[in-house]
């Protein structure tokens, strides 16, 4: 039997494989925690970056 976490990365990775083909998908809220943590490795640094916070980074 699969865990929850496998059954909702399997149904992630189906819905984006929908969104690439140009279907219109939504996340459910645990889909959407996965594919953030997913893609924050594929974020430019300054995109990670909270933009209230830039200036603090910068002195140091």
């Amino acid at each position: 039997m699969k865990t929850t976490a496998e059954k909702t990365m399997k149904s992630l990775m189906q819905k984006l494989d929908q969104a690439e083909s140009g279907m219109e998908v939504q996340l459910s809220k645990e889909e959407g925690e996965l594919y953030r943590i997913d893609t924050m490795d594929e974020l430019p640094l300054e995109d990670l970056i909270d933009k209230d916070h830039a200036d603090d980074l910068k002195d140091n």
